[in-house]
C-alpha cells in the first residue's frame, strides 16, 4: 500500500468514526474527496475513486452553510463532474458544473478571483457547445 492509499485509509477512518454533528466534518469529507480525486487522476483512473470523490465533495458542500461556502469547494466539485463529463458523455454531470460555476459568479467575488471563474464558465460553456454539436452531427 502506497502512501496515497493510507492517507486515504486515514481519511476513511478519520470520517466514519466522526459524529455527523461535528463541525469540523465538511472539511473532512472534502479532503476525502480530494484525496480520492488524486488518486483518480493520478493513480488508478478508477470510476469508482471518482465518483466517491463527487459523493464526497457533495456531502461537504451540504454540511457547509451556504454563506460560509468557499467558491474553490463548489470550483472543485464542477471540475469532478466535467471530469466524469469529459469521461463518459454525460451532459447531466456537465450541466451541474455549469450550475455551479454559475453560482460562483452569482455571489461578490473581485477582480482576479472573478476572472478565473469566468474563464472556468467559459471552458464549460464551450465543452457544452462541442458535446451538444457532436451529438447533433452523429444523429
Amino acid at each position: 500500500m502506497d502512501d496515497l492509499d493510507k492517507a486515504i485509509q486515514a481519511a476513511r477512518l478519520r470520517v466514519d468514526t466522526t459524529p455527523e454533528d461535528y463541525a469540523d466534518r465538511a472539511q473532512q469529507l472534502g479532503h476525502l474527496g480530494m484525496l480520492l480525486a488524486d488518486r483518480h487522476y493520478y493513480e488508478t483512473e478508477s470510476m469508482a475513486d471518482l465518483d466517491d470523490a463527487i459523493q464526497f465533495q457533495r456531502q461537504s458542500i451540504n454540511l457547509t452553510q451556504k454563506d460560509l461556502r468557499q467558491p474553490k469547494d463548489l470550483s472543485d466539485l464542477g471540475g469532478l463532474l466535467f471530469h466524469r463529463y469529459q469521461i463518459t458523455g454525460e451532459l447531466a454531470k456537465l450541466d451541474e458544473a455549469i450550475r455551479l460555476e454559475t453560482g460562483i459568479l452569482s455571489d461578490t467575488l473581485d477582480g482576479i478571483e472573478q476572472a478565473m471563474y469566468w474563464n472556468g464558465l467559459g471552458i464549460l460553456f464551450y465543452a457544452r457547445y462541442r458535446g451538444i454539436r457532436a451529438r447533433a452531427d452523429i444523429e
